[in-house]
């Protein structure tokens, strides 16, 4: 029962999340929609950050596994990360309030700090060719929405790749 409770709390909180964004999101609105008390909410999670960390850390554990999986299934380095690249991209397309929640929620700026995710975000550094980082862009040239999610999300699967190859 305790892991139906668990699920239905980290449910909850990838819709709040969808809806509010984290920055917004409350103990209330995900306990209200889980349907269960504050003292379970408490019983499972030290505070809201680690309610989204654990949804994050879920998210990300099954997106690692299928693209294991789809890598795993091809002969090649380079047929694996395409299988697993558009593994991952399906699963954006299947699911994106999770990938907004991985994705903008948190990789955004405001949770840079976070250990957790910053164990699953890339390194960005300068290249031998000279290529600066996205963090050392000059702020006067803003991006769109639509390109900044496609940044992210690239570097999510690319990122997410790497870790699976690197992990073989």
């Amino acid at each position: 029962m305790s892991e139906i409770q668990r699920d239905r709390m980290l449910s909850a909180a990838v819709e709040v999340v969808e809806e509010v964004g984290y920055s917004r999101m409350t103990v209330t609105q995900v306990i209200g929609r889980a349907g269960v008390s504050r003292k379970t909410f408490y019983d499972f999670f030290a505070d809201r950050e680690d309610c989204f960390l654990a949804v994050f850390e879920q998210a990300l554990s099954r997106a690692r596994l299928r693209a294991s999986e789809a890598y795993e299934r091809e002969a090649g380095w380079r047929e694996g990360t395409r299988s697993a690249l558009a593994t991952l991209l399906l699963l954006i397309d299947e699911e994106p309030a999770l990938a907004r929640l991985c994705i903008i929620e948190a990789l955004g700026p405001a949770r840079a700090s976070w250990s957790a995710v910053r164990s699953y975000s890339p390194k960005w550094r300068t290249s031998s060719i000279g290529a600066v980082s996205p963090a050392a862009r000059p702020a006067t040239r803003q991006r769109s929405q639509p390109k900044r999610w496609l940044g992210r999300s690239s570097r999510f699967c690319t990122h997410t790749c790497w870790r699976v190859a690197r992990s073989r």
